[in-house]
């Protein structure tokens, strides 16, 4: 990689690209036809980035390079995600599956009860009734895991998902 002292051409900067993305950088230099001011867009996020990430919009896509290299080499130049991005420790995770997982059994569990009650006899005593529900438990249970499950590897439970650390950063309306 060139040092920053070296000449900004555009090779030697798509050459210090190329060398971040080896190092787990994902770099991105867009030009959008369709806006009047500030056309180019260049992010740098992952790499060195340490959960940040380099995002601007620009008339001149080569200063635009330029400070995204500076970004990524020198850290008081980042924007740092807000924390309702950054990814959550997997405990907190852990235990947030745990309380979705609760959740998800006393739903079945309470319909379950309420669609045995539906077709028992109106003399069914409560402790029949707990019986007859009970015997569904493992079922239960084991149907409640795999709702959590898919919907946690879907990322469809509220809260930061297992992806956040892909999580786009946010973008400013059109000029």
């Amino acid at each position: 990689m060139t040092s920053p002292t070296e000449s900004d051409s555009l090779s030697s900067l798509l050459t210090d690209f190329e060398g971040f993305s080896k190092e787990g950088a994902i770099v991105l230099a867009k030009i959008d036809g369709e806006r009047m001011k500030e056309r180019f867009t260049v992010m740098i996020t992952h790499g060195r980035m340490e959960g940040g990430f380099f995002r601007k919009d620009g008339d001149n896509l080569l200063e635009l390079l330029q400070e995204a290299r500076s970004a990524y080499l020198d850290p008081s130049e980042r924007m740092n995600r807000p924390e309702s991005e950054m990814p959550i420790p997997t405990s907190k995770r852990r235990a947030l599956h745990f309380i979705w997982f609760l959740i998800t059994f006393l739903s079945l569990l309470g319909l379950t009860t309420l669609v045995i009650a539906s077709f028992l006899p109106a003399q069914v005593s409560p402790g029949q009734l707990g019986y007859a529900v009970g015997r569904h438990g493992l079922w239960l249970l084991m149907a409640s895991a795999i709702i959590v499950w898919l919907a946690s590897s879907r990322d469809w439970l509220p809260g930061p998902g297992r992806n956040s650390s892909h999580a786009r950063p946010p973008t400013p309306r059109r000029s």
